[in-house]
């Protein structure tokens, strides 16, 4: 009768088949998908950066062009 009572705890305490596929894959599935919008964001922030820096030296430029031709003129 114990015997009996212990295999039933065993297999009352294995995991579901269903469970043990179907957990990794979809763990896989998070981390692919969370990694490559990590560095899809980290992309956009520095190409975003890159082009404030790149217009800010620009118009920069353009001030001291135009300062440059108005302080020249008289």
């Amino acid at each position: 009768m114990n015997s009996d009572r212990l295999s039933k705890n065993k297999k009352t305490r294995q995991i579901p088949l269903g469970v043990l596929l179907i957990v990794p894959f979809v763990l896989q599935i998070v981390g692919a998908v969370g990694l490559v919008g990590f560095l899809s964001y980290r992309s956009g922030q520095k190409a975003v950066e890159d082009m404030a820096t790149s217009l800010m030296s620009e118009i920069g430029d353009r001030i001291d062009q135009n300062l440059n031709s108005y302080l020249n003129a008289p």
